[in-house]
């Protein structure tokens, strides 16, 4: 068997099409790098599609805050990454 090869370069090579890696590479291309996407998937969106059925759509919209659920960008952002 004839071993995998690599050889495509960029300034940065961003692990995972989710939640975070999307932004952190939209990111890095409007700084002006070159950027490598790599995920386990064929399509994008990471783990966060399959979180346990809930969709992240928080952040503190009406809808939440209408129906009790404290929520902010900040909270929905450390639920995504921690």
């Amino acid at each position: 068997m004839i071993p995998a090869r690599w050889d495509l370069e960029a300034d940065v090579v961003v692990i995972g099409s989710g939640a975070m890696g999307i932004p952190a590479a939209i990111r890095a291309r409007d700084a002006g790098a070159s950027v490598i996407v790599i995920d386990t998937n064929y399509e994008v969106g990471g783990h966060a599609l399959v979180s346990g059925g809930n969709v992240a759509l928080g952040g503190g919209t009406s809808v939440q805050k209408k129906y009790g659920i404290e929520d902010s960008p900040d909270i929905l952002f450390r639920d995504l990454t921690d």
